[in-house]
Protein backbone atom coordinates (compact mmCIF):
# COMPACT_ATOMS: atom_id res chain seq x y z
CA UNK A 1 0.00 0.00 0.00
CA UNK A 2 1.44 3.31 -0.90
CA UNK A 3 2.26 6.30 1.57
CA UNK A 4 0.07 8.96 2.22
CA UNK A 5 2.44 12.10 1.32
CA UNK A 6 3.50 14.85 3.71
CA UNK A 7 1.53 16.75 1.19
CA UNK A 8 -1.67 14.99 0.24
CA UNK A 9 -1.60 14.79 4.31
CA UNK A 10 -1.87 18.75 4.70
CA UNK A 11 -4.10 18.68 2.07
CA UNK A 12 -6.70 16.53 3.69
CA UNK A 13 -6.42 18.63 6.70
CA UNK A 14 -7.17 21.99 5.60
CA UNK A 15 -9.82 20.79 3.48
CA UNK A 16 -11.17 19.43 6.87
CA UNK A 17 -10.56 22.86 8.06
CA UNK A 18 -12.18 24.66 5.53
CA UNK A 19 -15.40 22.35 6.02
CA UNK A 20 -15.25 22.75 10.20
CA UNK A 21 -15.69 25.94 10.03
CA UNK A 22 -18.84 26.40 7.12
CA UNK A 23 -20.17 28.08 10.14
CA UNK A 24 -18.77 31.12 10.15
CA UNK A 25 -20.33 33.12 7.03
CA UNK A 26 -23.47 31.58 8.66
CA UNK A 27 -22.64 33.43 12.08
CA UNK A 28 -21.23 37.12 10.18
CA UNK A 29 -24.92 36.66 8.31
CA UNK A 30 -26.66 37.05 11.76
CA UNK A 31 -24.26 40.06 12.21
CA UNK A 32 -24.81 41.24 8.99
CA UNK A 33 -28.66 41.68 9.08
CA UNK A 34 -28.71 42.88 12.54
CA UNK A 35 -26.67 45.88 11.00
CA UNK A 36 -28.74 46.44 7.97
CA UNK A 37 -32.27 45.36 9.44
CA UNK A 38 -31.76 46.36 12.83
CA UNK A 39 -35.14 47.93 12.74
CA UNK A 40 -37.29 45.61 11.53
CA UNK A 41 -35.41 42.86 13.57
CA UNK A 42 -36.77 44.85 16.60
CA UNK A 43 -40.41 45.37 15.43
CA UNK A 44 -41.12 41.66 14.74
CA UNK A 45 -39.77 40.59 18.43
CA UNK A 46 -36.45 38.77 16.69
CA UNK A 47 -33.38 38.22 18.49
CA UNK A 48 -30.23 38.69 17.68
CA UNK A 49 -28.76 35.34 17.11
CA UNK A 50 -26.75 35.12 20.15
CA UNK A 51 -27.24 31.20 21.38
CA UNK A 52 -26.87 29.77 18.16
CA UNK A 53 -23.71 32.32 16.82
CA UNK A 54 -22.38 30.80 20.67
CA UNK A 55 -23.32 27.08 20.15
CA UNK A 56 -21.38 27.23 16.19
CA UNK A 57 -18.16 29.35 17.33
CA UNK A 58 -17.62 26.71 20.40
CA UNK A 59 -18.41 23.76 18.39
CA UNK A 60 -15.81 24.69 15.30
CA UNK A 61 -13.09 26.34 17.93
CA UNK A 62 -13.66 22.87 19.79
CA UNK A 63 -12.68 21.18 16.66
CA UNK A 64 -9.91 23.60 15.72
CA UNK A 65 -8.34 22.93 19.18
CA UNK A 66 -8.73 19.37 19.26
CA UNK A 67 -6.74 19.19 15.86
CA UNK A 68 -3.85 21.66 16.91
CA UNK A 69 -3.85 19.03 20.07
CA UNK A 70 -2.64 16.16 17.80
CA UNK A 71 -0.79 18.20 15.57
CA UNK A 72 1.40 19.93 18.37
CA UNK A 73 2.24 16.00 19.26
CA UNK A 74 0.48 15.44 22.21
CA UNK A 75 -1.61 12.00 22.52
CA UNK A 76 -5.18 11.07 23.38
CA UNK A 77 -5.06 9.04 26.80
CA UNK A 78 -4.92 5.09 26.33
CA UNK A 79 -7.77 3.07 25.95
CA UNK A 80 -8.15 2.12 29.84
CA UNK A 81 -9.17 -2.11 30.51
CA UNK A 82 -8.16 -2.74 26.97
CA UNK A 83 -11.95 -1.27 25.48
CA UNK A 84 -12.70 2.04 27.28
CA UNK A 85 -11.05 4.87 25.93
CA UNK A 86 -10.74 8.13 27.72
CA UNK A 87 -10.71 11.65 25.27
CA UNK A 88 -8.49 14.29 26.14
CA UNK A 89 -10.76 17.01 27.03
CA UNK A 90 -11.64 19.36 24.96
CA UNK A 91 -11.41 21.82 27.69
CA UNK A 92 -7.98 21.24 28.32
CA UNK A 93 -6.76 20.78 24.18
CA UNK A 94 -8.70 24.79 24.00
CA UNK A 95 -6.65 26.02 26.94
CA UNK A 96 -3.41 24.84 25.12
CA UNK A 97 -4.48 26.36 21.65
CA UNK A 98 -4.77 29.62 24.16
CA UNK A 99 -1.44 29.82 25.48
CA UNK A 100 -0.17 29.06 22.52
CA UNK A 101 -2.14 31.11 19.97
CA UNK A 102 -0.27 34.77 20.09
CA UNK A 103 -2.77 37.34 21.83
CA UNK A 104 -1.23 39.11 19.00
CA UNK A 105 -2.79 37.61 16.70
CA UNK A 106 -6.28 36.34 18.25
CA UNK A 107 -7.54 38.08 21.32
CA UNK A 108 -9.80 35.69 22.71
CA UNK A 109 -9.14 37.94 26.54
CA UNK A 110 -8.34 35.09 28.06
CA UNK A 111 -5.61 33.06 30.58
CA UNK A 112 -4.94 29.41 30.01
CA UNK A 113 -6.07 28.83 34.05
CA UNK A 114 -9.64 30.60 32.70
CA UNK A 115 -10.12 28.10 29.66
CA UNK A 116 -11.89 25.53 31.29
CA UNK A 117 -14.49 27.67 33.49
CA UNK A 118 -15.47 29.89 30.18
CA UNK A 119 -15.65 26.65 28.27
CA UNK A 120 -17.61 25.33 30.94
CA UNK A 121 -19.70 28.55 31.51
CA UNK A 122 -20.86 28.83 27.61
CA UNK A 123 -19.86 26.02 25.40
CA UNK A 124 -21.48 22.99 27.88
CA UNK A 125 -24.09 25.15 29.26
CA UNK A 126 -25.24 25.72 25.93
CA UNK A 127 -24.81 21.90 24.69
CA UNK A 128 -26.60 20.35 27.72
CA UNK A 129 -29.42 22.35 28.92
CA UNK A 130 -29.52 25.24 26.42
CA UNK A 131 -28.72 28.16 28.03
CA UNK A 132 -25.16 29.69 29.15
CA UNK A 133 -24.27 30.55 32.74
CA UNK A 134 -22.88 33.95 31.65
CA UNK A 135 -24.30 36.34 29.24
CA UNK A 136 -23.74 35.90 25.44
CA UNK A 137 -23.97 39.38 24.14
CA UNK A 138 -24.13 41.19 20.48
CA UNK A 139 -23.48 44.34 18.97
CA UNK A 140 -26.24 46.24 17.28
CA UNK A 141 -26.18 49.63 15.72
CA UNK A 142 -28.39 52.55 17.23
CA UNK A 143 -29.75 52.84 13.20
CA UNK A 144 -29.14 50.60 10.03
CA UNK A 145 -25.91 50.63 8.43
CA UNK A 146 -24.74 48.44 5.44
CA UNK A 147 -21.07 48.46 6.68
CA UNK A 148 -21.60 46.89 10.54
CA UNK A 149 -20.00 43.50 9.73
CA UNK A 150 -17.11 45.55 8.34
CA UNK A 151 -16.94 47.73 11.43
CA UNK A 152 -16.62 45.00 13.61
CA UNK A 153 -14.49 43.32 11.63
CA UNK A 154 -12.01 45.63 12.44
CA UNK A 155 -12.71 45.84 16.27
CA UNK A 156 -9.62 44.25 17.97
CA UNK A 157 -11.46 44.07 21.24
CA UNK A 158 -10.87 40.77 23.23
CA UNK A 159 -13.86 38.21 22.43
CA UNK A 160 -14.34 36.94 26.51
CA UNK A 161 -14.41 40.18 29.11
CA UNK A 162 -14.49 39.88 32.90
CA UNK A 163 -16.29 41.91 34.48
CA UNK A 164 -16.92 42.97 38.42
CA UNK A 165 -13.57 40.59 38.77
CA UNK A 166 -15.67 37.70 38.47
CA UNK A 167 -18.51 37.60 35.71
CA UNK A 168 -17.74 36.52 32.17
CA UNK A 169 -18.95 37.86 28.94
CA UNK A 170 -18.82 36.15 25.48
CA UNK A 171 -18.62 39.00 22.91
CA UNK A 172 -20.18 36.68 20.39
CA UNK A 173 -20.00 38.87 17.10
CA UNK A 174 -16.30 39.22 18.48
CA UNK A 175 -15.48 35.53 19.24
CA UNK A 176 -16.76 34.99 14.98
CA UNK A 177 -13.90 36.79 13.85
CA UNK A 178 -11.69 35.37 16.63
CA UNK A 179 -12.16 32.06 15.67
CA UNK A 180 -12.25 32.93 11.84
CA UNK A 181 -8.06 34.32 12.70
CA UNK A 182 -7.64 31.09 14.58
CA UNK A 183 -8.31 29.23 12.02
CA UNK A 184 -6.23 31.34 9.27
CA UNK A 185 -3.27 30.71 12.20
CA UNK A 186 -4.04 27.06 12.54
CA UNK A 187 -3.99 26.62 8.43
CA UNK A 188 -0.77 29.11 8.08
CA UNK A 189 0.76 26.35 10.38
CA UNK A 190 -0.10 23.50 7.98
CA UNK A 191 1.19 25.72 4.82
CA UNK A 192 4.98 26.25 6.65
CA UNK A 193 5.66 23.11 7.06
CA UNK A 194 5.55 23.83 11.31
CA UNK A 195 4.15 19.84 11.87
CA UNK A 196 5.68 16.71 11.67
CA UNK A 197 4.94 13.52 9.32
CA UNK A 198 3.91 11.39 11.96
CA UNK A 199 1.44 13.89 14.17
CA UNK A 200 -0.12 15.10 10.33
CA UNK A 201 -0.72 11.21 10.29
CA UNK A 202 -1.98 11.11 13.42
CA UNK A 203 -4.86 13.70 12.62
CA UNK A 204 -5.60 12.30 9.31
CA UNK A 205 -6.63 9.28 11.11
CA UNK A 206 -8.25 11.25 13.75
CA UNK A 207 -10.22 13.33 11.56
CA UNK A 208 -11.10 10.21 8.97
CA UNK A 209 -12.75 8.27 12.81
CA UNK A 210 -14.30 11.53 14.49
CA UNK A 211 -15.50 13.62 11.34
Amino acid sequence: MTQITEQQLKLFLMQSIENATMMIPDCKTFIYSRGKYIKELQDNGCGGGNFLMALGMFATIGFLANLYWILSGKDFNAPKDGDVKDDVSTEIAFGKLIKDVPSSVVNLGLLVAEAGRVWNYFRNKLAHIASPAQPVRTFSPSSPRADFLTHLARDNRPAFVKEDGHNWICEIDLLTFRVEQTKDWLMEKLDKNEFKYEDLARAFVWVQKNY
